[in-house]
């Protein structure tokens, strides 16, 4: 866990909810919780909006280019990923891998090192959470 600074910096930057239109007080938050090698794990907490039909996790590189990976819910064993106001869930992305409750649209593998900023959007709303940025740990 080399990037508690970031993660800690990415925590408090979101710990403040966010005021959003249309009279809806809390917004989705996203945290990422570690890096280790190729992989993250994230944290997502459900805003006002639940969580019911999924939501898209967008990652972006140094190299600008946006990245989805889309969790799906509505399959029996994804209903982890179906979250109700206030919950939370915590997940491990590679940005290359999909099954059954999540699919990488523009797959690409994190690489150690490198810096990415993330944001998740939830398919029924459209609303968006806080966006987060972490960097990979360095190569071994």
């Amino acid at each position: 866990m080399k990037k508690l600074a970031a993660t800690a910096a990415s925590l408090t930057a979101s710990a403040v909810f966010a005021l959003a239109p249309d009279g809806m007080n809390v917004l989705p938050e996203i945290h990422v919780l570690d890096t280790l090698h190729n992989t993250m794990t994230i944290r997502l907490i459900c805003g006002e909006q639940p969580t019911t039909t999924g939501f898209d996790i967008v990652w972006w590189g140094e190299d600008d280019v946006p990245h989805t990976i889309s969790f799906n819910t509505l399959e029996p064993h994804c209903t982890r990923y179906a979250l109700q106001p206030g919950q939370k869930v915590n997940f491990r992305i590679n940005g290359w891998d999909s099954d059954e409750c999540h699919f990488n649209y523009q797959p690409e593998r994190f690489e150690c090192g490198q810096r990415y900023r993330l944001v998740a959007v939830l398919h029924d709303w459209n609303t968006s959470s806080n966006q987060v940025a972490t960097e990979m740990e360095r190569c071994q």
